[in-house]
């Protein structure tokens, strides 16, 4: 009878540590690491006026300038996978950003003095 309780007593700790072991693999995984990056792009202006419409975790800063065009400075930082997607058509720049956790998209944005910025319906 301890024989019995011996023999499936391995298999079961065999089990519990190969669990542990795997789990301790998923969750040192690199998908799940904490990311950044930082990019760059300079779009040409048709108006006195950008209209920034964003979705998810995005923050919109704004500087002023004297050059023409808008340029922005977009950091993304993220853990596990992301979402994020821009466009820009007509003088509207439309941002969405978001992933499994721990997520911000940081949106540097330098116009011309005289532009006007209107950020989810908002001036700015």
């Amino acid at each position: 009878m301890r024989t019995i309780l011996i023999g499936l007593s391995v298999p079961v700790a065999l089990s519990v540590l190969a669990l542990t072991v795997g789990a301790a693999i998923y969750l040192n995984n690199e998908p799940d690491q904490a990311r950044a990056e930082t990019t760059s792009s300079r779009y040409e202006l048709d108006g006195d006026q950008v209209d920034v419409e964003t979705n998810g975790a995005v923050d919109v800063k704004v500087k002023r300038g004297d050059g023409t065009g808008l340029h922005i400075i977009r950091t993304l930082r993220w853990t596990g996978n992301r979402h994020h997607s821009e466009s820009w058509s007509d003088n509207r720049l439309t941002v969405s950003f978001d992933c499994e956790r721990a997520c911000s998209a940081t949106y540097e944005m330098s116009l011309p003095q005289t532009t006007r910025l209107v950020v989810n319906g908002k001036p700015s």
